[in-house]
Parts: structure tokens; sequence; C-alpha cells
């Protein structure tokens, strides 16, 4: 008899991305790949464990139907690990979570256990395991699921209105000024299925990879049509943008109009305060309008380079985003700013 019937390929790549230890990692990707149809002997193999340890994994995933997420794929903490936060540490971690991490100024759209790991640690000096702060998270009223999809649309007029702004703008600035606009993307090393041509009446099989690793980029497009891509080794931050700019200014000229979003990296006082300083105009779109953004164009032509491809590690993924990069298509900025 087929074996994890009552659990879908898709919920169990829900739960990969959610899932943050090695061992139990291991597990959801087994699911996987026995959903995908690789003989619990070939993956004994592939992982380097016992045939038996397979198949007490699958077990174990086949209760996903009845039990939680947490109960099936993590192990059982030790007893007895006594409470290392304070009641007025305690009272103040549920303030925090009743926030996004952005209140606190992390750039991330929702908790996760790791970011309130990171978080008691800088706050408090306190460290707990991953189990404990979900724990910790179910105790102060949250729970892990899937966001339901709300499709924003920002305000029509407020486009309109940025459009002819600025096509005043560009009217009347200096010459020697130079239009750009920037963006900001992040791509994580795991295998993007898309549309392909495969050979009639033959299954189309694409070999996969699932990891945590990922490279954050920043682009830029002129009115001229050049482009720059910047990767960054960190997070995004108001000083890599900073920095970012000062690349652009080598590049493009030292008078520059940049148009950009209204991420909190790009809107920061200190952002302001650069430009301020370097006479940079910060010229920014309105909110949720990425169809404005002509940089989107070359995500997106980025993407399509990238899928159906399987990279090994880190190192070969960015070589082939590089690669990739180099084909991109500038689009024409001023059909995206203003028709």
């Amino acid at each position: 008899m087929a074996r994890l019937e009552a659990v879908s390929t898709d919920k169990l790549r829900e739960y990969l991305d959610e899932v943050e230890q090695k061992r139990p990692t291991l597990r959801v990707v087994v699911g996987i790949n026995y959903k995908e149809g690789v003989s619990q002997s070939d993956l004994a193999d592939w992982y380097g464990v016992s045939r038996t340890t397979i198949h007490n994994w699958l077990n174990r995933l086949e209760r996903l139907d009845t039990e939680s997420f947490e109960d099936v794929i993590y192990d059982a903490d030790r007893p007895g690990r006594p409470s290392k936060l304070t009641d007025d540490g305690w009272e103040q971690l549920l303030s925090t979570l009743d926030e996004p991490p952005e209140e606190v100024g992390i750039d991330a759209p929702h908790w996760s256990p790791r970011l309130v790991q990171l978080f008691l640690q800088e706050e408090f000096d306190v460290e707990y395991s991953r189990r404990h702060i979900r724990e910790l998270l179910h105790q102060a009223g949250l729970t892990w699921k899937t966001a339901r999809p709300e499709y924003v649309s920002g305000d029509e007029r407020a486009r309109d209105a940025f459009k002819e702004g600025f096509k005043k703008t560009d009217s009347t600035e200096s010459d020697d000024a130079t239009i750009v606009v920037i963006d900001q993307t992040r791509r994580r090393l795991k295998t993007q299925l898309g549309h392909g041509w495969f050979k009639r009446g033959e299954r189309a099989i694409v070999e996969v990879s699932e990891q945590w690793e990922a490279t954050k980029l920043l682009g830029a497009l002129s009115e001229h049509g050049e482009s720059l891509f910047y990767r960054c080794e960190s997070n995004f931050t108001s000083e890599v943008t900073i920095h970012f700019l000062r690349a652009l200014q080598d590049e493009f000229g030292e008078e520059l109009i940049v148009v950009l979003d209204n991420a909190p990296y790009f809107a920061s006082k200190k952002m302001k305060r650069f430009a301020d300083e370097t006479g940079i105009e910060l010229c920014f779109l309105p909110r949720y309008s990425p169809q404005l953004n002509p940089v989107e164009e070359c995500w997106r032509q980025l993407n399509l380079q990238l899928k159906n491809r399987l990279f090994e590690d880190l190192d070969q993924f960015n070589q082939a985003i590089q690669e990739s990069l180099d084909l991109v298509n500038s689009p024409i900025m001023f059909k995206y700013l203003y028709p």
C-alpha cells in the first residue's frame, strides 16, 4: 500500500519552509522525495541512513494527517529545563510579539522561532532552544500556519499623481542629473520549477534541492539602459544601501535622481541624511506599486534563466546568477514611470 497518501507534497513543502533544525528538515525532505517516487532503499543510500530509519521517518510523517506538525517533526525536549525569562521579560516579549518584527527593527514580515531566538539573546541575554521558542510562541497566542493571500493594490490616484509629478521632474531637472531606479530581491538556493519544453509522452523530471542559503541582490537601471547589480553579503540595511548609492555615483555620476520603493532601509533617516549630504534626490514610488519599477523586469528575466536548474552550493548559485544577469535585456525605464 502506498505511503503518505493523506499528506500532500505541497503540504510537505510548506512544512519545509518552516522547519529549522537539521534532522527534522531531513525528515521532511525524505517525505517529499518519497512522494516524488524515490524508493526507500534509494533514500537510505542518498542520505546515508538505514532503510529502517527511512521507514520510521515515513511512519512519523503519516501521522501528520491526525497530529500537529511540531509533535510529528520534532524530537521531544529533555524535561526539567528551568525558565530563564523573568516575569517582566515575559510581559515584554508578549508585547513585542503582538507587533510585526519591523517594530523592533527586524527586517522580516512575521515572527519565526529563529527571529525570536535572536531577539531574546540580544534583548535579555537569554538562550532557548528552537523547540522551546516554539512553545513560547504558542503560549503567546501565535500559531504556525500559511497566510491567506490578500492582494494589495495601491491607490491608482497616487500612481497617476506620481507619474505626472515624475514627468515634470524629468523635464525640469539639470541635464547633468541621471535618473536611476533601484530595487532589491532575495533568491533562495533551491530549485525553482517552471515550464519548459520536454519530450512528448515522457514524464518531465527535474532534479530538485531544498536549501536554506540565499543570495540578496540590489539592482539599478539608469535612464540610458545601463544596469548595475550588487550582491549583498549581509541583510538589507541602510548602510548597505548607502554603499550601493556610492557605487551608483561611481558608475553613473555624482548627480543622481534615485527612484526607489518604501522599504524601511530605503526610507530611513540615515538614508535621507546621506542623500542630503551628497545631493542625491530620492524619489519614492507609491506603496504597493511594483509595476512602476522596471528593475522588476530584470528580476523576472533572472527567474527565467534560473528555473529548473539544480545548484550544489551557494558559490555555484551565485556564479549562475552573475551569468544570468549578464544576459538580462534592460527594459526602457520611461515605459514604467510614465506613459
